[in-house]
């Protein structure tokens, strides 16, 4: 059950990580490409923040 978990939290850390690359790099893109605001950088890092904490959590248990 606990390696299930963590599992599901590195899932979870994972896809708040590549969401905070793809915000940023898109940040990085020609000036016809989607602006990403600064209130959805500190969403995306903001859950990625989240789920290294909660990953922590878990492993230190």
């Amino acid at each position: 059950m606990k390696q299930t978990r963590i599992a599901n939290l590195r899932r979870e850390l994972d896809a708040a990580e590549e969401d905070v690359w793809l915000r940023t790099l898109a940040c990085n893109r020609p000036a016809f490409a989607k602006d990403v605001s600064l209130d959805e950088k500190c969403r995306a890092f903001e859950a990625l923040e989240r789920a290294l904490r909660s990953e922590t959590r878990q492993i230190a248990a």
